[in-house]
């Protein structure tokens, strides 16, 4: 999955997101965010493509949470669960 897609695919569940690069130590550290309300994921890397990776794994573990337990709440999770299938998380 590309960055673009990626960005879209947590766009499409309502998460905003984005990524920024840091010197951390004089090296370059990739800094990649998303959120929905009052939950939020940080991924860390040296890689840009590997921190949105990274924070995809997260959102999959939330969502993958969310679905266990057949949650939904104001955020829409059963919205975003009814979708799973064409998920990234397989």
């Amino acid at each position: 999955m590309t960055i673009d897609q990626s960005h879209s695919h947590l766009h499409s569940m309502g998460w905003s997101s984005g990524d920024v690069g840091i010197l951390e130590g004089g090296k370059l550290v990739w800094q990649v965010y998303a959120h929905k309300g009052e939950t939020k994921l940080l991924a860390k890397s040296a890689n840009r493509d590997e921190a949105w990776q990274d924070v995809v794994r997260m959102w999959c573990g939330w969502l993958s949470t969310r679905k266990s337990k057949g949650r939904a709440d104001q955020y829409g999770s059963l919205n975003a669960i009814s979708c799973w299938e064409s998920s990234p998380c397989h």
